[in-house]
């Protein structure tokens, strides 16, 4: 699965210059495009794409890796469902999560020759958080005003 997902980040890069943000989710996974697209270009977004650093990027766990893109715009950005996995936090493969241009260059062009790159195991979700994480990309907040996730729910939980 890992060496499946990096593919298709790889075939993704070939269209980075028309989408700025890029889903990958199962084909069990339900997705309203119209609230994606309304999120993605809401207040809420726009913030963190200048730069400002939210609860989890700030976090005194994280804040250090994180704050070598602070000066970045537009500020590496991925979003998805937080799951802890040894001291880190990555984004829960099962409802899928979503990268912005600026990661998906990033991972072709620093992360997808040197991280895990011969792995086969199938844990996809933790090596991409993991590999992320290595680089100082920290998932951002979705929660929405009521504190629900805007992505769903993995089973696994």
């Amino acid at each position: 699965m890992w060496q499946k997902i990096r593919s298709m980040w790889a075939y993704a890069y070939q269209y980075r210059e028309e989408y700025d943000f890029f889903h990958i989710a199962g084909d069990d996974v339900y997705i309203a495009i119209d609230n994606m697209q309304a999120y993605f270009d809401s207040t809420e977004v726009i913030p963190l794409e200048d730069g400002y650093m939210d609860v989890i990027s700030s976090h005194r766990s994280f804040r250090n890796k994180a704050e070598k893109w602070k000066d970045i715009r537009p500020r590496l950005l991925l979003f998805g469902i937080p799951m802890p996995h040894k001291g880190m936090l990555v984004p829960a493969g099962g409802p899928g999560y979503t990268l912005n241009r600026a990661v998906v260059e990033l991972f072709i062009d620093k992360i997808l020759s040197t991280c895990l790159a011969t792995n086969r195991d199938p844990c996809e979700d933790v090596f991409v958080g993991s590999c992320f994480n290595e680089h100082g990309v920290m998932l951002s907040v979705t929660k929405d005003t009521n504190n629900a996730d805007r992505y769903g729910g993995s089973a696994r939980f």
